[in-house]
């Protein structure tokens, strides 16, 4: 059943989708190479093949996009993805964002930021579990839910 699982979620796995582009690619090449086909046919397996190529490129060179975050924000920005500890997480909080506790003045701020990453990422990620493990930043060194502690009180 998993594989099922996965095969539904494909259009919003990049491995999954990248691997299934590939596999196009490689069908694509086969019979262009090893199948009697009309000129024309293989003109169209030719231009297919460019045309997955070009897939390809842009799924491995260009970040993923949440379309339900940008048909809210309509802001990119906003609704870019990265993945860290096999979640998804939106630009903002994502760990290419990568932040310490150098980056706040008090411990509020940072306990704000991090309680609102780890709600966009519980709220985007409805498999995950065990959330205290989600601290991208590491933020919360001893996991008891309070970070940056040595940082003055807001």
């Amino acid at each position: 059943m998993p594989f099922f699982q996965n095969l539904k979620n494909a259009p919003t796995k990049k491995k999954v989708r990248t691997t299934i582009i590939v596999l196009i690619i490689l069908a694509l090449l086969v019979a262009y190479f090893f199948w009697d086909f009309s000129k024309k046919t293989k003109n169209i397996l030719l231009w297919s093949w460019i045309a997955a190529v070009a897939v390809l490129w842009v799924d491995l060179v260009t970040y993923e996009v949440d379309l339900k975050t940008l048909w809210k924000t309509w802001s990119i920005d906003e609704s870019r993805k990265t993945y860290s500890k096999w979640v998804a997480l939106l630009w903002d909080c994502s760990s290419k964002n990568d932040l310490n506790c150098d980056n706040f003045e008090t411990q509020d701020e940072a306990q704000n930021m991090y309680e609102r990453c780890l709600n966009k990422i519980l709220d985007y990620n409805k498999d995950v579990t065990d959330a205290v493990n989600l601290d991208v930043y590491g933020l919360d060194w001893d996991k008891d839910w309070t970070v940056c502690e040595h940082l003055p009180a807001g």
